[in-house]
């Protein structure tokens, strides 16, 4: 208990697919208004993509399986770790390029997908590990916190 109690106040790590509304409530994260459709869309993507490697390997967005596509191909050996490489960099990549995120950023992504990897590598563990770290959800919460700054700096540039 003291464990998650220390790790809650010291370990800031967003939820990239709810928010609180407050009284208790929570709603599915989206971007904010001044956000474009093709902007919306590709969040939904990379929303979807990382709730598929780090939660739920069914692809079903609501239910939380408790197991990603990341344990489960982790679990070949040698080349899963390689593919689920692949996967992260895609995500990456693709979010990076679409949003024309910073040099800074897409290193804290790949760095991410790196730690990842290494973690993955041994046997049987490196599920479990893979499964702990959550890479693609980590990713996915950076990518919403920069785009979300990014459309601020818009919207004030529009005001002005």
């Amino acid at each position: 208990d003291r464990v998650n109690e220390y790790a809650e106040k010291h370990v800031k790590t967003k939820d990239p697919y709810r928010e609180d509304v407050g009284g208790g409530k929570t709603r599915k994260l989206k971007l904010r208004d001044s956000a474009t459709k093709e902007e919306q869309k590709m969040w939904k993507w990379v929303q979807r993509r990382a709730w598929v490697d780090d939660k739920c390997f069914m692809g079903c967005y609501p239910v939380d399986c408790g197991v990603g596509l990341g344990p489960l191909v982790v679990a070949l050996p040698c080349i899963g770790p390689l593919l689920m490489y692949a996967v992260h960099a895609r995500l990456t990549t693709r979010a990076g390029m679409f949003f024309n995120l910073d040099a800074k950023t897409v290193a804290k992504l790949n760095a991410n997908i790196l730690f990842d990897l290494f973690l993955t590598f041994p046997p049987v563990i490196g599920s479990f590990f893979s499964w702990m770290n959550g890479c693609s959800s980590r990713n996915a919460a950076i990518i919403h916190s920069e785009v979300t700054k990014m459309l601020l700096r818009r919207e004030q540039a529009q005001r002005q």
